[in-house]
């Protein structure tokens, strides 16, 4: 790999506050290595969090040992990424710490992983990163940040830019199209301009990652403090119908300006955007609607099950006007879903008036459904109060005692507003 970087790198004192926030654990590792006559400095994302006043989830080190020197400093460590130059240590009062040689990288056939890794300089290692902000070192022993390109200026200026040529980086690795559409809302940066038209460019690759990678950036970008960002650049930058299955190039304006209070769930974000008919046709079919999100996403059996009862319960809302009274769905199915996730129906609820479709009547409906769910689930009482077969009566037999039971549910439940059905 050719390097184009200044090898005078720019070297700056962070403030101590920031190294006083490095754990015990790291700065013992960090101190093991040096002993040995090593370098060793902290790297990547925990290097960014820092400086942003974040936990890291994790502490990345990387040094100048070989490896064999790295795994005898460290007796007790895991072998798992070793392939990759990296050992990564058990976790430490849970801390967890990986210790990586400064590496440069050769061949991506996967649009994964490198095909080669060897041993490089601390210029190489931070030309093969993806973006700026994450190719920072923190130097423990002289207490001095090394910053290779901009990072430490495009932090402060909240931008988020490639290392070098973007094309190049996401045609190595294609989950970073999606990484910086999940930093973006994570951090709440802008994609800088050169770098976003490169995802845009870059996007079809997604089609050679595994749905899991997939599914696993879109919900962390989903538990974000900012999805609607992140949202907001997966339809702007051609990414949408790479992860949802449908193409869109924009959001809606008031889906863009929605208020959420509380902490979704990513799950529940996925069933705001079927809802709001953002991944297909919901009215027209719920269940192949369900389907195809549950085959995008690799949902798992009770996120599938989810999914089927919310937008069943909204379809259901949605067309209830023109059913017969024997024809109405279960009140038990929308309490339920209030009972279990009760969030979720308020989250819904803010979704529902931007839904993409049904009418405003419709609409109405809907969320008439949705608030009456909510105060049943609130009831201590709960389902205690609900006819069954005995008190409905021993004359009627089979499926007529099931439709007069129904019958009688809907009386119990839709006690207000007073609607017209």
């Amino acid at each position: 790999m050719q390097v184009n970087v200044d090898i005078n790198q720019k070297k700056i004192k962070p403030a101590a506050k920031l190294l006083s926030r490095v754990p015990e654990p790291v700065i013992q590792s960090c101190r093991k290595l040096q002993g040995a006559g090593h370098i060793a400095w902290l790297a990547g994302g925990c290097v960014r969090d820092l400086i942003l006043g974040r936990e890291p989830r994790d502490w990345d080190v990387v040094t100048d040992a070989p490896l064999d020197t790295i795994k005898t400093i460290f007796p007790k460590h895991l072998d798992v990424g070793v392939v990759f130059g990296i050992v990564k240590l058990p976790p430490i009062q849970n801390v967890q710490i990986d210790i990586a040689i400064f590496r440069k990288e050769e061949g991506y056939t996967d649009r994964r992983h490198p095909d080669v890794v060897t041993t490089g300089s601390p210029a190489e290692d931070a030309a093969r990163r993806d973006f700026t902000i994450n190719a920072l070192y923190l130097d423990l022993a002289t207490s001095e940040m090394i910053d290779f390109f901009t990072g430490a200026k495009d932090l402060d200026a909240k931008i988020l830019r490639s290392v070098g040529d973007p094309n190049k980086r996401f045609s190595e690795d294609a989950l970073r199209v999606l990484r910086a559409v999940r930093l973006s809302g994570q951090l709440g940066f802008k994609i800088e301009k050169t770098t976003a038209a490169a995802v845009k460019k870059c996007a079809p690759l997604l089609k050679e990652i595994s749905r899991e990678r997939v599914r696993d950036e879109v919900f962390r970008l989903l538990a974000t403090t900012k999805p609607v960002t992140g949202l907001e650049y997966l339809a702007q930058l051609g990414l949408w119908e790479h992860v949802f299955g449908i193409k869109r190039t924009a959001l809606p304006a008031d889906y863009r300006n929605i208020k959420i209070t509380g902490k979704p769930e990513p799950i529940d974000w996925v069933v705001g955007i079927g809802i709001c008919g953002l991944a297909g046709d919901i009215c027209a079919e719920p269940k192949n609607l369900a389907k195809k999100l549950t085959e995008l996403l690799r949902l798992s059996r009770n996120e599938t099950k989810l999914i089927e009862l919310a937008f069943d319960l909204y379809t259901d809302s949605a067309k209830t006007s023109a059913h017969t009274a024997v024809e109405r769905p279960s009140p038990e199915r929308w309490v339920e879903l209030a009972t279990e996730r009760r969030e979720l129906i308020e989250f819904l609820k803010s979704f529902v008036r931007r839904a993409r479709g049904p009418t405003e009547v419709q609409k109405d409906l809907a969320l008439a459904f949705l608030e009456q769910a909510l105060r049943w689930a609130r009831s201590p009482k709960k389902m205690t109060e609900w006819p069954n077969a005995q008190s409905v009566g021993s004359a009627a037999q089979g499926a007529a005692l099931g439709k007069l039971l129904n019958q009688k549910h809907w009386e119990t439940f839709w006690t207000r507003p007073k609607l017209d059905f």
